[in-house]
């Protein structure tokens, strides 16, 4: 095959592509491990995700730490 065919391919279709990947991944995961590991794992994958994207933006943890669970003391 064509690299540059292949790159138009995924251009095109690039959401389709992620979404059987991480299907694939996530039946694997299933498939090996059992659904509440898998679940468990895809959520602090999330998580991470979303502190990183965070921090990306500038957004300082500590304060956005204290906005999702209030004040302590």
């Amino acid at each position: 095959m064509d690299r540059e065919w292949l790159l138009e391919m995924y251009r095109q279709h690039r959401g389709k592509v992620w979404g059987v990947g991480l299907g694939l991944l996530f039946g694997l995961g299933v498939a090996l491990m059992g659904l509440a590991r898998t679940v468990f794992i895809a959520l602090c994958i999330a998580l991470g995700y979303s502190i990183g994207r965070r921090i990306d933006k500038g957004e300082d943890p500590a304060e956005w730490w204290e906005r999702f669970f209030g004040r302590r003391g």
